[in-house]
């Protein structure tokens, strides 16, 4: 039977329900295009590789670090070539790339590879460590010129197999697709000149202990080893999160106001009756 406590109670859960949607949920930017403080930031040429690079803004930090596929028929994913570890570059004003074996060697790209007298399939991915209780919102790609492509593919998610960047070192791809959550971004440049920033906005925020950014999984049609103008080609510019915390301040409201109403209720309840 519906009572005066159970309406009372219902008015309490729509109130936090009220307050908890008006919560503020703080939202993190990590620039990428430019040097972190204190660090060593290597561009082509370069025999490093398995470097990472740490990006700090309001007291969080995300680590990346280069790898690259390389193997397999050209025009199809590569399923179980393994991830390579490679340099890890930033180019101040553009944003990070990857420091391949040929070039084009300074950006994520999927030109194919000439290996001996075969042409094999090629893949640049940056792996990100996220930071605790944050979800990915959007991703900023610094396309090189108009006329590449920039249609980045996107991983997002956990394995209890990956502990940290250098575990990924060996894994197969397939696993990465099995596991992780696969997004795909589609930001073609047509025309000569320069390329522009695009930023890819998540349609959910989602979360997970790694961050992967890599190209399309199958190069663009034109894209081939001798005339890479049709590969994707891109720097990764920055990185928004969204924290899956409250804000201090909205917390306070929050229980501010449930706290309000309990000590009303009460007063209420205990107010003296007439006679």
């Amino acid at each position: 039977m519906f009572s005066f406590r159970s309406a009372g109670l219902l008015s309490v859960f729509s109130l936090t329900g009220l307050l908890w949607g008006a919560t503020a949920f703080a939202d993190t930017t990590f620039d990428m295009t430019s040097c972190p403080s204190g660090q060593t930031c290597l561009t082509d040429p370069s025999p490093v590789t398995g470097n990472t690079l740490t990006f700090t803004s309001g007291g969080l930090s995300i680590t990346g670090e280069a790898f690259s596929v390389q193997g397999g028929s050209i025009g199809s994913a590569p399923g179980a070539d393994t991830f390579s570890a490679k340099l890890l570059g930033l180019y101040n004003g553009n944003g990070l790339g990857v420091g391949a074996d040929a070039p084009p060697d300074h950006a994520l790209d999927n030109s194919p590879r000439v290996v001996g007298s075969s042409t094999v399939y090629h893949n640049d991915f940056i792996v990100f460590q996220l930071p605790a209780n944050q979800k990915v919102v959007s991703i900023a790609l610094n396309s090189f010129t108009k006329s590449y492509a920039n249609n980045a593919t996107v991983f997002i998610g956990s394995n209890s197999a990956f502990t940290s960047l250098s575990s990924f070192s060996g894994t197969s791809l397939s696993t990465i697709e099995a596991d992780f959550t696969q997004l795909t971004f589609g930001n073609t440049n047509t025309g000569a000149g320069q390329g522009g920033t695009n930023t890819d906005t998540l349609a959910t925020p989602l979360g997970g202990q790694f961050l992967i950014i890599a190209t399309a999984l199958t190069e663009p049609s034109g894209c081939n080893a001798t005339a890479s103008i049709n590969c994707d080609y891109f720097k990764v510019a920055s990185v928004v999160t969204r924290s899956t915390v409250p804000e201090p301040s909205s917390l306070a409201l929050l229980l501010a106001g449930v706290g309000f109403y309990a000590v009303k209720r009460r007063r209420n309840k205990i107010k003296p009756q007439a006679a």
